[in-house]
């Protein structure tokens, strides 16, 4: 069967968003990742930009589509939405990681988080970051709370793979490993 249907990825940064979005290119979507210039576009509100690219692509994560989940689903009522998430410790160590090594030196960087935070993450306490990944991962709950089967969440660090995107997606299990691709430097 070949896959149909839009598929978004709408978890946070460093949850493994990469390793889903080359999962759905083995399966066969079309595949658009993170894309900074739709995000900019996203915190000028300039959604229109955005949605014209829709018709390039079959499956996205990250940003800018993990803030566009309520009207991805207006938009697309038989889209699918997978919210990957990853246990706080270990997201706060690769976001960290993450900021300190592309740093603070990019306006339009520094202006999408401060957009999708709310306020600077590079100032933020550990707190702060984790109560705000939290937010989101719950809102993303309730949001779909009356069409659960339109939303997969996964964890790839504690387990999850194949069977339940392949499961979720109504496809095969392919016969290789799962991809986890953007992994920190050790």
């Amino acid at each position: 069967m070949a896959p149909r249907g839009k598929i978004f990825g709408i978890g946070w940064a460093k949850t493994g968003t990469t390793s889903l979005g080359r999962a759905l290119e083995v399966l066969g979507w079309r595949h658009c990742g993170y894309r900074k210039d739709l995000a900019v576009n996203l915190a000028q509100g300039k959604t229109d930009v955005i949605w014209g690219q829709v018709a390039s692509a079959d499956a996205f994560e990250d940003l800018p589509w993990s803030m566009l989940y309520p009207e991805a689903a207006k938009r697309y009522p038989d889209a699918r939405f997978i919210l990957t998430t990853r246990p706080t410790d270990t997201w706060l160590t690769s976001y960290r990681k993450m900021t300190l090594r592309q740093g603070d030196d990019d306006p339009d960087r520094r202006r999408v988080r401060e957009f999708v935070y709310g306020f600077d993450p590079t100032m933020a306490t550990d707190a702060e970051l984790i109560a705000r990944v939290e937010r989101h991962n719950d809102a993303v709950k309730v949001f779909f709370s009356d069409g659960p089967e339109r939303l997969l969440c996964v964890s790839w660090e504690c387990g999850d793979s194949w069977p339940a995107l392949c499961a979720f997606l109504n496809v095969a299990v392919p016969m290789m490993p799962f991809p986890h691709e953007n992994r920190a430097p050790s």
